[in-house]
């Protein structure tokens, strides 16, 4: 139960708080939980489930450093993507990766139609039919994070 549950909310809860106070998750946070995660996974799995654990990682960075490039996530939601992968099973990381882009296109809408900001998206969405990059101040954004955990929270129900 803690290695399946209480330890990947933990990671993504004490991301989403920090990215909600400041705008960034911090490289000192990640460090700090990858520490956890990797004495856990000695813990609960012995030194035979180190190299499992390091395989997702570094599968988990192969899936997210392109999406970085692309700026379709930040670096510090990779980072965040790459810890979790440590504790999850290689099923859940793909889920709830797909299911938090689910959530945060739902999230993101909602913050724009908060924000009323529909007239904005509708001029990006008619860039991005033209092939053109929309200008950078009129994207709006969202704190990936929390549509990470909600991600893990619908791979964990399903």
């Amino acid at each position: 139960m803690f290695f399946n549950i209480v330890l990947p909310a933990f990671i993504l809860l004490s991301a989403v708080v920090d990215d909600l106070r400041s705008q960034k998750i911090h490289n000192i946070l990640i460090l700090v939980l990858l520490g956890v995660a990797l004495i856990s996974v000695l813990i609960f799995q012995g030194a035979s489930g180190l190299f499992p654990a390091l395989a997702k990682l570094v599968v988990s960075l192969g899936i997210t450093v392109p999406l970085v490039l692309l700026k379709v996530i930040g670096g510090g939601d990779m980072k965040l993507y790459a810890v979790l992968s440590l504790v999850l099973s290689p099923r859940t990381l793909i889920v709830s990766l797909i299911c938090a882009f689910f959530w945060g296109a739902i999230l993101g809408l909602i913050k724009v139609i908060l924000d009323k900001k529909m007239g904005l998206m509708y001029i990006n969405f008619l860039s991005l039919l033209k092939f053109k990059k929309p200008s950078s101040d009129t994207l709006n954004t969202f704190p990936f994070s929390i549509s990470l955990f909600l991600g893990w929270l619908s791979a964990f129900y399903f």
